[in-house]
């Protein structure tokens, strides 16, 4: 029921500086928000602000250029928080969700914008699968290349995104249920994210 108009800007292993250097024209990032034809930023950085203190730095200071450029057209803004890749989680631990929340998390305080801590879903789906399933199983159905999310992971990050933008459960599955999800899982998922942006998320309502 709610209906979207969305435009993609990616570069791929690209970061928020990036986007931001590539100017003000029609087409970038910069551009399309000084447009006033969108209502929401989703913005979200490289997979390395936990290498060192530069790149956190760097990370903090294009998302705080981009949100209040953002505020500046009247704009609300959203994190879209990192998951652990396939080599930083484990059933024993995630060494890589928690980091990456932590400067999420800080960066939408400061800036008074929303986060979807997507990562923090993640480490919760991840122990509860440990139960009933390998680690190879786990890892083989939720990343399509030890990163990059398949549609089920794709469809926890959608569930995140959805009870932080709205405040409430998404659609249940007769609504969308994605390709090799089962009911099961798929009603997991739906409960895991809710409890994620309970207990972890940040929202500027």
């Amino acid at each position: 029921g709610i209906e979207v108009k969305p435009t993609l800007r990616s570069i791929g292993g690209g970061t928020l500086e990036q986007h931001w250097e590539l100017g003000t024209g029609a087409d970038t990032p910069r551009g399309l928000i000084d447009s006033g034809e969108f209502d929401l930023l989703i913005m979200q950085g490289r997979y390395d602000i936990h290498e060192s203190d530069e790149k956190a730095t760097r990370f903090n200071t294009y998302a705080d250029k981009f949100a209040t450029l953002a505020k500046q057209n009247n704009m609300n803004a959203l994190l879209f928080g990192l998951w652990a890749t396939d080599y930083q989680i484990s059933p024993e631990e995630d060494v890589f969700g928690p980091v990456a929340h932590e400067v999420y998390r800080a960066a939408a305080e400061r800036n008074s914008i929303s986060y979807a801590p997507n990562g923090m879903a993640y480490t919760a789906l991840y122990g509860q699968l440990a139960n009933v399933l390998t680690e190879e199983k786990i890892e083989n159905a939720m990343t399509a290349d030890e990163v990059h999310p398949t549609a089920a992971l794709a469809y926890l990050a959608a569930n995140v995104v959805y009870r932080t933008l709205f405040a409430t459960q998404s659609p249940a599955l007769d609504a969308y249920q994605p390709p090799g999800v089962s009911t099961e899982i798929g009603n997991l998922m739906r409960t895991v994210a809710q409890e994620a942006v309970v207990d972890h998320g940040f929202t500027w309502k």
